[in-house]
């Protein structure tokens, strides 16, 4: 899950949580590619308006590395 604001970020952590599914965290773009390369997630949650990478870049970055993952 992706997302600059923490609170949107807890939001969707409980939700995903409470529904048995394990979850990590990225505050931008950047953490988001790091954590997708090194967990290889199924499925990321991406945030479109955020700082330093947004979520379109962050998006068109991941799919050549594992076209794969759903987002």
């Amino acid at each position: 899950m992706v997302d600059d604001d923490p609170e949107a970020r807890k939001v969707l952590k409980d939700f995903l949580r409470l529904r048995g599914l394990a979850v990590l965290e990225a505050r931008n773009g950047l953490e988001a590619l790091l954590s997708v390369k090194q967990h290889r997630p199924g499925v990321v949650v991406l945030d479109l308006n955020m700082p330093r990478l947004g979520g379109l870049e962050t998006l068109k970055r991941i799919r050549p590395f594992d076209p794969t993952i759903r987002v």
